[in-house]
This record gives structure tokens, C-alpha cells and sequence, in this order.
């Protein structure tokens, strides 16, 4: 019988990486979060056809509806469980790809706890501005 391998998110990120996130998730406006993701230093920079990624700018607020509607319309954005793109991680990286002027491709070789970090990101900015117009 093969061994299943879990995955334990805690084994990647710091005990620090995981407060940092729950605070932003819990204490952090959209704005802050947009303001704060303008300049995100990799924690390992990557290089991808000889070009060295070492910081990505970020900037959630120049995205329009027609980038909006161009991720949505990617089928692997939709999340398998849900049918919910808002609960994908790939919506959220294909959103900072967008935002960051990366390749999807080069997206996928940003390390494991600088993409979790990104998409977290994204998705605190998303939920944060839907949250700051509904009260």
C-alpha cells in the first residue's frame, strides 16, 4: 500500500508568516494591503529565462473589469470543490500575474512561501474591498 504524504502548510511557513498573515486577514483594509503590495520582495528570488526576479510591484488598483473577466474565463481558475473562482489559489496567482506584469509561468517558479504569501495578498485585497462597500 503506498504511504500518503499530508502536507502540512506550518512545515513551509514561519510561526511569524503565519501570524503575519492572520493579523492581515483580520486587522488590514484593502488599501493598506495594495499600498504594502506595491513593492514585494521575494523571499527567494527566482530566475526564469535568464531574467532574475527579485521583487515583483504589485498593484492591485490599475486592474479593470476586463482583467476581471479575462481570469474568470480561465477554466482552472474555478475552484474543484466549490465551482467558486473567490476560493481558487490559482484565480488569486493568475490576479497577481496580472497585477505584477508576471507570466503565469513565471508565477509558477516563485518558492511555495513567496506564491502563498502573494496570493494571500490578493485575496485579503479582494475580500477587503468587497467587505470596506458592504459595510
Amino acid at each position: 500500500m503506498k504511504e500518503e504524504h499530508k502536507f502540512d502548510v506550518t512545515e513551509t511557513l514561519t510561526e511569524a508568516d503565519l501570524e503575519a498573515l492572520k493579523t492581515a486577514v483580520n486587522n488590514t483594509s484593502a488599501e493598506e494591503v495594495a499600498n504594502r503590495a506595491k513593492k514585494y520582495v521575494l523571499k527567494n528570488p527566482v530566475e526564469v529565462a535568464g531574467k532574475r526576479i527579485t521583487e515583483l510591484n504589485i498593484d492591485f488598483e490599475r486592474l479593470k473589469g476586463r482583467d476581471m473577466r479575462r481570469i474568470a474565463a480561465i477554466p482552472e481558475c474555478i475552484d474543484e470543490e466549490t465551482k467558486f473562482r473567490e476560493f481558487s489559489k490559482n484565480y488569486y496567482a493568475y490576479v497577481v500575474a496580472a497585477a505584477s506584469d508576471l507570466t503565469i509561468h513565471e508565477f509558477d517558479e516563485l518558492s511555495f512561501t513567496d506564491a502563498t504569501a502573494v496570493t494571500m495578498l490578493a485575496q485579503i485585497f479582494l475580500m477587503g474591498a468587497v467587505s470596506e462597500t458592504t459595510g
